[in-house]
């Protein structure tokens, strides 16, 4: 099983996302599936089904130990900004985000990913073709509330990724500061 534990985004989102979509030439570039768009806290990879439990009890501790956050100043842009190969909607970093992707790593024994500036980011779109046109970047208005994560499989099908979410839980605390990195 291929799991990844993220945000799902709320409709209005998912609304000013597709028209934000809409706006720019989408020449050389495959737009992912509206009904797939979700904001990443970690990604864990290939797991054995006989590991759901251990991750699902990670999950809910991290879960019931986070408060609710708000990210903002979220940006339409194509990433990297040398090389372009995604169109995300990336918004300012957030030491709360951070902070839950190290929980996360911390809790399923997964080393965090360190690098910076760390984007909280949905993607929206991928390079269908070697080198395509970047798209010019403008701002995208309100703020997305991070409230709940939910641990999702991912499967590759006929029609491309589908996600299934196994598990969906509330962020019910205050989040205690994570391990620090190692290094």
């Amino acid at each position: 099983m291929r799991l990844f534990i993220a945000a799902s985004l709320p409709a209005v989102w998912s609304t000013r996302l597709r028209d934000a979509l809409a706006a720019p030439d989408l020449t050389g570039w495959a737009p992912t599936d509206p009904d797939g768009w979700h904001l990443t806290a970690r990604f864990i990879g290939e797991r054995a089904a006989d590991e759901l439990g251990t991750i699902h009890a990670s999950l809910r501790t991290v879960c019931a130990t986070t408060a609710p956050y708000a990210l903002s100043a979220a940006l339409l842009c194509t990433m990297p900004e040398d090389r372009p190969r995604m169109i995300w909607s990336r918004f300012a970093p957030h030491p709360a985000h951070r902070d839950l992707h190290h929980r996360l790593s911390h809790a399923l024994g997964l080393p965090p990913d360190d690098r910076e500036p760390f984007w909280p980011h949905v993607t929206l779109a991928r390079a269908a073709v070697p080198h395509p046109p970047a798209v010019a970047a403008r701002p995208l208005p309100g703020e997305l509330m991070v409230d709940r994560l939910a641990l999702y499989e991912s499967r590759r099908t006929a029609e491309g990724l589908r996600y299934t979410p196994l598990l969906t839980l509330p962020l019910a605390g205050t989040a205690p500061t994570a391990p620090a990195a190692a290094g």
